[in-house]
């Protein structure tokens, strides 16, 4: 005999119960905010260690120190950041695979999720520089702040320097900033040691 559905349970594919999609998105979000908190807190322990190996009246062996101290904060922090990344990525994956076949799914990933809160006429940015242009004229009188950005306030930048930074992947933004830290703190690190020795 078939199992009967509790009342007000709402199944997926494969018969995952909507409780154990909702504890997997939670898990999705545990990884997605600690993403982004670490490297946060990695900027402030940076600007700590640089201003030590910067300063004017730090001694070698201090720069040298904080230089070290400071270039493992930011290879460490760059690697907790792609851990981080690859178990959001999973139970991004895993909620995406429980929602296939549902009506849910016309709505979930990037595009579709896109395409649905744009009501399928596409971001601001995404439009062509004409229609942009149009929306901007549209919108020169004063608009609630909570008026939705599609018919809000907008400048005609086509494909600009907004969507142009948008269109790059945080991940790798971060990364790069971080080896960028990473560079100057053994720099620091190396002057420091030569100004030890020599």
């Amino acid at each position: 005999m078939a199992e009967q559905q509790q009342p007000g349970s709402l199944e997926l594919l494969d018969g995952f119960p909507l409780e154990v999609v909702i504890a997997a998105e939670g898990r999705r979000q545990s990884y997605d905010q600690m993403m982004w908190q670490v490297p946060g807190l990695s900027l402030a322990a940076q600007s700590f260690l640089l201003t030590i190996a910067l300063g004017a009246n730090s001694t070698p062996v201090a720069r040298l120190v904080s230089g070290l101290l400071a270039f493992m904060a930011a290879v460490a922090t760059v690697q907790l950041l792609l851990k981080q990344r690859y178990g959001e990525l999973q139970w991004s994956m895993w909620l995406e695979r429980a929602a296939r076949g549902t009506t849910f799914m016309r709505m979930w990933g990037h595009r579709a999720s896109k395409e649905y809160a744009w009501d399928h006429q596409g971001h601001l940015w995404d439009r062509p520089a004409k229609d942009q242009e149009q929306i901007a004229k549209a919108n020169r009188a004063p608009k609630p702040s909570w008026e939705s950005p599609v018919t809000g306030p907008a400048k005609a930048t086509g494909r600009g320097a907004r969507r142009l930074l948008a269109a790059h992947s945080s991940v790798n933004v971060w990364t790069l900033t971080l080896g960028i830290f990473a560079l100057a703190d053994l720099i620091a690190a190396v002057y420091g040691a030569a100004t030890l020795l020599f």
